[in-house]
């Protein structure tokens, strides 16, 4: 009796591991919704799915998947990486913001940079949005992360102070609402 009770928590422990939390059937075994663990409801994207920002590999340590049920299973898509430029990145912000008619999930990332000698220190920003392609997989909106506005230092460059204006979620929507045609 023992040995049978010891087995099914081991099973039970195996599943909250691997899935980083008990599942439910909406999900079809993707991982709940759990923001201290940086899982995130991303319904507005794809129904009953999930967007996780998690560890990847030494080059690019911070990752963003999709989980989302396909054909009763949890189906994980990478959908992001993010490199060390300098030192490692950090997500500050993960939201969902409409634009243009279409949900996109923007990332606000930030490295820390410290060249002294050449006066540029403080931290540099990116923002990134991810929309569903014609296929049906989330691709890089490259009008938000190409546009100048979308990039800056707050610190100081080459000896000037500078100031990146766009480093919450609220700075970035308010931005976008009143100049939609910025990002083109």
């Amino acid at each position: 009796m023992q040995i049978t009770k010891n087995f099914r928590l081991m099973i039970v422990f195996s599943s909250f591991v691997m899935f980083g939390g008990f599942v439910n059937a909406e999900t079809a075994g993707c991982p709940d919704v759990q923001r201290s663990r940086n899982i995130f409801d991303a319904t507005s994207i794809y129904k009953n799915s999930r967007v996780a920002i998690e560890n990847a590999d030494d080059a690019h340590p911070v990752t963003l998947i999709m989980y989302r049920p396909i054909d009763g299973e949890c189906r994980r898509e990478e959908f992001a990486r993010y490199s060390i430029e300098g030192s490692a990145p950090t997500i500050d912000s993960l939201f969902f913001f409409k634009l243009h008619s279409q949900v996109n999930i923007f990332t606000i990332i930030s490295w820390s940079i410290n060249n002294r000698g050449a006066g540029t220190y403080g931290k540099m920003y990116q923002i990134y949005a991810y929309k569903t392609g014609a296929d049906g997989s989330l691709l890089e909106n490259k009008k938000i992360s190409e546009s100048d506005a979308m990039t800056g230092i707050d610190g100081y460059d080459g000896g000037r102070q500078s100031r990146f204006r766009y480093k919450t979620a609220i700075d970035v929507k308010r931005f976008l609402r009143n100049k939609p045609d910025a990002t083109n």
